[in-house]
């Protein structure tokens, strides 16, 4: 089966802001010309804090609010899919607040909201049961649907273009789960690690919670394990540098459980 690869997608990008304690508002704080959260974002702003330890909130940013970021914080709007913007202390290198709230790009939120009001779940597959010998006159049963991807393969052969929406919906989930990490690690007065150590644990610890997000957006376990392991598989090896300076691997430093025998 050949595989289709968008283009490489950056992840959890983090515009840091060096800045003074109380100098500018904190990521996140609520305006009162502000819209109220849209459905997708109050159902990501509870994964997310479920795996931040902490209530925090998802915001999704319309296709202009997207690129003045972009321009505002200096990233790619084409290439990342979101962030979470930090303050620190520029001499002391420690978080000055908690950051309460993500940032998600247009399309990150929409193959989210897309994936969260699906009854069948894009990346299941129905895969036909083919019929006995003896009843080779009727049609092939489907049984329920399952993971299209699982230990490393393709349970069903799919168009090209399914799987580039595949491919998608993995970055979408994954990016969802680093950006949840990334509020974890930031924590007002502890020093902040070297942007490699930082990207390195959010995106191998957002891999492993993965599983997670999937099953908050009405998925299975098992479907999360399997775009898991699809994203571990043929997005990670592709991503900067910088996300990948600590080996994600079994069993080790990253490694969420290294004695359960589950992996990612």
């Amino acid at each position: 089966m050949r595989w289709i690869r968008p283009p490489r997608a950056r992840l959890g990008a983090i515009p840091v802001a060096l800045a003074l304690a109380g100098a500018a508002l904190a990521p996140g704080t609520a305006r009162a010309d502000e819209p109220r959260a849209a459905p997708i974002e109050l159902l990501a702003g509870e994964i997310a804090s479920a795996i931040a330890g902490r209530p925090v909130a998802v915001r999704c940013e319309d296709d202009a609010g997207w690129q003045a970021d972009a321009v505002a914080r200096g990233f790619d709007g084409a290439e990342v899919w979101g962030y979470v913007a930090l303050a620190v202390d520029p001499d002391a290198r420690v978080f000055l607040v908690e950051p309460d709230a993500a940032a998600l790009s247009p399309r990150a939120c929409r193959y989210l909201q897309a994936y969260a009001g699906a009854t069948l779940k894009p990346t299941t597959c129905a895969v036909p049961v083919r019929a006995p010998a003896a009843r080779r006159g009727r049609r092939a049963k489907a049984i329920p649907r399952s993971p299209c991807f699982v230990d490393g393969w393709p349970t069903a052969r799919m168009p090209d273009g399914y799987w580039a929406d595949y491919h998608r919906y993995a970055i979408a989930i994954g990016t969802l789960a680093h950006e949840a990490v990334h509020l974890g690690q930031a924590r007002a007065g502890l020093p902040m690690p070297s942007e490699a150590e930082l990207e390195s644990e959010a995106t191998c610890h957002g891999i492993q919670l993965m599983p997670q997000v999937v099953a908050g957006l009405g998925g299975t376990v098992d479907d999360g394990r399997g775009v898991a392991r699809y994203f571990l598989d043929l997005v990670y090896p592709g991503m900067p540098p910088e996300y990948r300076a600590v080996p994600c691997v079994r069993g080790g430093s990253l490694d969420l459980t290294p004695d359960d025998g589950v992996w990612p």
